[in-house]
């Protein structure tokens, strides 16, 4: 039987590759790496403002593998935010231990000012992750690799230095807050439009607070608005007014963990819907279904109240 020269070729050729198997070179999974130099798997989880540039992070912040599934951390950095009543974002960062740090959790805050731009608060939440990270950065082999050092005295907010105080974009803690958790939100509405025969002219404003802790939550509203339009067809005029205020609070404190107890009325009136002067009080009874002191990152309640 005759063979063709290229056809021998590839007959030795595998011939060879099956009594010589090449050993092709094991290429380590990052979970194998991150075992080998003890590189903590971080993913992180951010539910407001100040931390949407996830590049920044993964570059300031460098001796942490980070991963983009949950499932593959040891450690689930969440992160949310609320406004302060200094015109400002309060932060709470949530370190939950995953895996070999299952039983390990931490929780830091931070306070950005009024007038911060995004680059320092960006910057001031790198600071306080990384604080937080030291934690368990310090319970792997890459501890003796990491250097902590302070910036010159009267130099605050400096990279790696101290950061300023509260309402400054600092560290703080839920006492440094000067307005003692009340947040406050005002607003106002102007609308008017005119033709020939059809005017109209819309003033209205809310003013609330609201103050939400581990023991109370209070939350007061008031609103107001007056409505007029003016109609005119040949000899036949019309005016319609329409007026309404209201007055409307809620406190209630805590029990337990889970239960409170409080009060919620209001009162009001509305020419459009007829009433001069509408009260309303009723007891409520609420159960979380979560700790009051995790409201922060979550919270799901059932509120029975008696009218």
């Amino acid at each position: 039987m005759k063979m063709r020269r290229g056809s021998l070729v590839q007959a030795v050729a595998v011939l060879l590759f099956v009594v010589f198997p090449i050993n092709a070179q094991e290429v380590p999974t990052p979970q194998e790496v991150d075992q080998e130099n003890g590189l903590v798997r971080l993913f992180m989880d951010c539910q407001g403002g100040g931390c949407w540039d996830s590049d920044f992070f993964r570059t300031e912040i460098q001796f942490v593998n980070w991963v983009r599934d949950r499932r593959d951390a040891d450690l689930h950095l969440l992160i949310t935010s609320q406004p302060t009543g200094a015109g400002g974002r309060s932060y709470d960062l949530f370190f939950i231990g995953q895996e070999r740090f299952d039983s390990m959790s931490d929780t830091l805050a931070y306070i950005s000012g009024y007038d911060a731009t995004s680059d320092e608060v960006r910057n001031g939440l790198a600071g306080i992750i990384k604080i937080g990270l030291m934690r368990f950065v310090g319970l792997t082999s890459v501890a003796k690799d990491i250097s902590i050092g302070m910036g010159r005295a009267g130099e605050p907010g400096q990279r790696g230095g101290p950061r300023p105080g509260p309402g400054e974009g600092g560290m703080a803690t839920p006492d440094d807050d000067p307005w003692n958790f009340w947040v406050f939100t005002p607003s106002l509405r102007f609308n008017g439009n005119g033709e020939s025969t059809r005017k109209s002219l819309g003033i209205g404003g809310s003013f609330s607070a609201r103050r939400v802790t581990e023991e109370w939550r209070v939350s007061l509203g008031l609103r107001t608005s007056y409505d007029q339009l003016n109609f005119e067809s040949g000899e036949y005029t019309k005016l319609s007014v329409r007026r309404s205020h209201s007055f409307r609070g809620e406190v209630v404190k805590s029990l337990t963990d889970h239960w409170s107890v409080g009060l919620s009325g209001g009162v009001s009136n509305s020419t459009f819907s007829n009433f001069r002067l509408n009260t309303q009080i009723s007891p409520v009874l609420e159960y979380d279904f979560f700790p009051y002191s995790e409201s922060t990152r979550r919270m799901l309640t059932v509120q029975y109240a008696v009218e």
